[in-house]
């Protein structure tokens, strides 16, 4: 919502069309205007949020989330202004959103552990035992 509002106040056009001898798009362009960058804002809000939860996972989520606007910087679709501006709105919303449910978030990924781990235990098993025996060859060599 926030980028609906921005884009219809400052409408800033895109590397490849400012720059249509300077850039070689490479993806089926957009005629949406630059700042913000949707991908960046939904990319930085889904990695806060994880990182809100969990910074160990949350690290993870926002090296991908980096590495997708560093994608749309080099494929000519986006200025590195655009990344950060979408980063900060995805920052604002994942911690408002945070701050709003109270802890709430917590509980939920608590209820989808629940669900999920007896899913995923014999896979994260298997990944122990392949581990233990690494280990033991290791010490043997």
């Amino acid at each position: 919502m926030v980028s609906q509002v921005i884009t219809h106040f400052y409408e800033r056009a895109r590397p490849f069309d400012a720059h249509p001898h300077d850039t070689l798009l490479v993806l089926s362009p957009s005629h949406e205007p630059s700042f913000p960058s949707d991908h960046a804002i939904a990319a930085f809000a889904i990695a806060c949020s994880v990182a809100f939860v969990s910074r160990r996972v949350g690290a993870f989520f926002l090296a991908g989330a980096t590495m997708i606007g560093i994608g749309r910087i080099l494929v000519g679709l986006h200025y590195p202004g655009d990344i950060a501006g979408g980063a900060l709105i995805g920052l604002i919303a994942a911690g408002l959103v945070f701050w709003f449910s109270d802890g709430r978030i917590t509980g939920l990924v608590g209820l989808a552990s629940r669900v999920t781990d007896p899913v995923v235990r014999p896979g994260w098993r298997a990944l122990d035992r392949a581990k233990a025996a690494r280990r033991r060859t290791r010490r043997s060599a």
